[in-house]
């Protein structure tokens, strides 16, 4: 009997199954953001914090633990040059488990699981927008997103608009000085006409 053992097996062996906690890890450090089963996000959550908190300490022993469970030198220099400052003032929680629809194929539970606070890309003058987006949360951006897009469209449809009266004001005065030379001309023609006569 597995009574009172607090580790999840994941149905995998000790090897297989760090070895898949470990990928699982270094997808999240690297993207910050990994898709997975309810049960494996649950289990790399917890792998997690403890590496987190291993980069919130930042000596040599702490790094080489980290390069010892991660095997990615990489991975460990984003987690203690980027990942562990931002979570300095904070006592733990780093990661967040949110459930999504099951899957598709096999009707499991999937959950994505990320990083708590995002990286902030600082605000450059004199750059596009674009590159000035600033992560966050997914309810946040969401919103914010649906904001935006109504922000645009208006501002397009008012874009359109001033294009559209430009276009006609710019129509009628070429109608208008068309209409002033044809008159010009009848009346020139009607002038050497009656000249004629």
């Amino acid at each position: 009997m597995r009574h009172r053992k607090l580790n999840t097996q994941l149905n995998r062996s000790k090897t297989h199954r760090a070895a898949t906690l470990r990928n699982i890890v270094q997808a999240l450090f690297t993207h910050e953001r990994v898709t997975t089963t309810v049960k494996k996000a649950k289990v790399s959550a917890r792998f997690a914090d403890k590496m987190i908190t291993l980069a919130k300490k930042n000596n040599l022993a702490a790094i080489r633990r980290a390069v010892s469970l991660l095997h990615d030198k990489d991975v460990v220099k984003k987690l203690f040059n980027e990942i562990g400052p931002r979570y300095v003032s904070r006592a733990g929680g780093y990661t967040r488990v949110l459930k999504i629809q099951n899957r598709k194929g096999d009707g499991a539970e999937v959950a994505i699981l990320e990083l708590t606070e995002k990286e902030v890309m600082p605000v450059v003058q004199g750059e596009s927008k674009k590159t000035n987006v600033a992560k966050t949360s997914v309810h946040q951006s969401d919103s914010r997103n649906k904001k935006d897009i109504e922000d645009v469209a208006v501002v397009e449809e008012l874009e359109t608009a001033k294009n559209d009266k430009n276009v006609l004001e710019e129509d009628s005065e070429k109608n208008a000085s068309s209409n002033t030379k044809s008159k010009d001309s009848t009346e020139n023609t009607e002038d050497t006409s009656s000249k004629k006569v």
